[in-house]
């Protein structure tokens, strides 16, 4: 897979209704809630695009609004383990939040 382009979009209703939706964004009020928002970036992601690699120091965490991601990671042997498939309204790499 290759590294290509991914494409800064804005933060538009349905994206911003999926982030009010999130699980991890609901206990939250309108303040905090906004303060999120304004930190936060969409990106249309093309497919077959790898997104970070196994290792990589990570400092967001991503929601999916629309599509899949499939996390993977290598053998050592480097044979691929699916690990999950994440669709709309998923979380991941959350534990960029709480690494430090």
């Amino acid at each position: 897979m290759a590294r290509r382009q991914i494409e800064k979009i804005e933060l538009n209703y349905t994206i911003l209704e999926a982030v009010r939706s999130c699980v991890l964004l609901q206990p939250l009020d309108e303040a905090a809630f906004a303060q999120v928002v304004d930190l936060a970036h969409a990106k249309q992601i093309p497919g077959n695009v790898i997104l970070f690699e196994q290792g990589a120091a990570l400092s967001n965490i991503y929601l999916i609004v629309s599509g899949a991601i499939k996390l993977q990671r290598l053998s050592p042997a480097g044979d691929e383990k699916v690990l999950n498939i994440l669709r709309p309204g998923q979380t991941f790499a959350e534990a960029a939040l709480f690494s430090g």
